[in-house]
């Protein structure tokens, strides 16, 4: 399985949870916090894939980076992606958690095409119009 398609299971499982326990808002902060975390100390990431190192020690590093910084539920989340060896999802988990939100709450990422780098489109008034706004 692909690890776009387990971080869309994760997601859409802690998605639920955070509806049911009302911290949906509160569950994007925190994986976008992590997702940070990941990607501004590398050393981290480093740190966690090292195979000679016990999954204590990689579980009391997690817990002291992260424990007291996320909600519980999240912090479970990272933590069992760990032990299975798949904390390198967070990045896309996170993503995907944040696209389920924006969709409950109607909000569409807005993209930007410039009409200059498609001639055909150029003479397209209607798409024209659409990008302006």
């Amino acid at each position: 399985m692909s690890n776009k398609a387990v971080a869309n299971r994760y997601a859409v499982a802690l998605f639920e949870l955070g509806q049911e326990k009302g911290q949906v808002d509160q569950f994007e902060s925190d994986l976008e916090l992590v997702r940070e975390v990941f990607n501004e100390t590398p050393e981290l990431l480093k740190v966690l894939r090292l195979p000679g190192l016990p999954l204590e020690q990689k579980q009391e590093l997690l817990t002291r980076s992260f424990e007291n910084n996320v909600h519980q539920t999240v912090f479970k989340t990272i933590s069992r992606l760990l032990e299975l060896g798949r904390f390198t999802i967070i990045p896309e988990l996170a993503q995907e958690y944040k696209q389920l939100n924006d969709e409950i709450k109607g909000i569409a990422e807005r993209m930007y095409i410039q009409p200059n780098l498609f001639p055909m489109m150029k003479n397209n008034k209607l798409l024209l119009s659409l990008l302006q706004k």
